[in-house]
């Protein structure tokens, strides 16, 4: 279940959050960033508020069964969990129409400062996951991945946070979401891997064991007949 709910989270959440800037006319992608969809003038605002609280418990499920899994990614659990954790409670904290990060009502702020911590944790994660599962031998190539994620998801967290306070270049919205689509999708791996371990296999993967299991499925008693048969001397005629 935890696996599942690393794979569907993240999916379920850019779908909505694709429908929901279609819906809204005038909303542009690229230059404003999806809380402004959850905003207090946004027309979806309750819609978006769901979404972020689906996201974060979702991502607190699949975050507990990968530390149960193995011990050695409690790091990586703990700063995805509070990046799930500062997603639900994003829920509760609407933004200030245009979500600026230098917005003066109590709760633009608390939702910035929400948004940096769950952010910083999130961009890191992969580090992390890299620095322990290095020793695993099952999660090799994933390691791998997550630290070529990690070379990726670092430096745009930092371009973002740059070009948002400073306000240098429009494209807030399209720099925020390869971010995010960089991470689901290392999540998305990170699940994918989670439920291969368990031996979950999804439709059209490999046949291998089931061929196995029919060449090495003849009943015991069949071959040892047959071993009798063999060896058992010839009565005479």
């Amino acid at each position: 279940m935890s696996a599942a709910a690393g794979i569907i989270g993240p999916i379920l959440f850019a779908i909505i959050v694709i429908a929901l800037g279609y819906l809204w006319t005038g909303y542009d992608p690229l230059t404003q960033t999806i809380s402004e969809l959850g905003a207090t003038n946004a027309p979806y605002m309750g819609i978006q508020a769901l979404n972020f609280a689906i996201l974060g418990i979702l991502t607190i499920i699949f975050v507990i069964g990968l530390a149960i899994h193995n011990g050695l990614f409690r790091s990586t659990a703990i700063v995805v969990g509070m990046y799930g954790l500062g997603t639900l409670l994003v829920a509760f904290l609407p933004c200030d129409p245009g979500c600026s990060f230098r917005g003066s009502s109590v709760v633009q702020v608390a939702h910035g400062l929400d948004a940096l911590i769950s952010f910083i944790g999130l961009a890191i994660a992969p580090l992390l996951f890299w620095r322990s599962s290095r020793t695993a031998s099952s999660w090799t190539k994933t390691s791998v991945w997550s630290l070529r994620v990690a070379i990726g998801s670092i430096p745009l967290l930092c371009a973002y946070l740059a070009i948002t306070i400073l306000a240098s270049l429009p494209y807030t919205g399209l720099l925020q979401r390869i971010f995010f689509g960089l991470l689901f999708a290392w999540m998305i791996v990170i699940a994918l891997r989670l439920f291969s371990l368990r031996g979950i296999r999804f439709p059209g993967s490999s046949g291998e064991d089931a061929h196995t299991t029919t060449v090495g499925s003849v009943h015991p008693s069949s071959s040892d007949n047959l071993g009798r048969s063999e060896t058992s001397p010839k009565e005479p005629a």
